[in-house]
């Protein structure tokens, strides 16, 4: 059966996960603290990683990705669903904190994120 583990920056987070698995029985989900720029899991030793408009959130989008590709197995797949970015974002916006929470002011442009994409190292 496959290990699934869950990151998230938060210790309530993991706390009230990990709750919600064991009571549903799911014995084979592991939730680990920890950040998308560091994660708390050994090199290559993962299938698939699947991220949810989390990138955007990260100003180290380079280190994002550096991460991932250092935990994937030869041939793993990296599957993202995020927030980009038509325009320019106005300062404003990007110092909005309640913007940069609800995932609006982190958001990149699609190129941007494909010419980091092309330039990580993938081990």
């Amino acid at each position: 059966m496959a290990q699934l583990i869950g990151v998230d920056m938060t210790s309530k987070m993991t706390s009230k996960s990990s709750k919600n698995a064991r009571s549903d029985g799911y014995d084979h989900v592991e939730f680990r603290l920890g950040e998308i720029e560091n994660l708390p899991v050994a090199d290559r030793t993962v299938d698939v990683i699947i991220s949810n408009c989390v990138i955007n959130l990260s100003p180290e989008k380079r280190k994002v990705f550096s991460e991932a590709f250092r935990v994937l197995k030869p041939g793993g797949r990296l599957a993202i669903s995020d927030i980009v970015a038509t325009a320019e974002l106005p300062d404003s916006v990007k110092q909005d904190m309640s913007l940069f929470t609800g995932c609006m002011a982190g958001a990149s442009f699609i190129h941007e994120l494909e010419s980091i994409l092309r330039e990580v190292e993938v081990p």
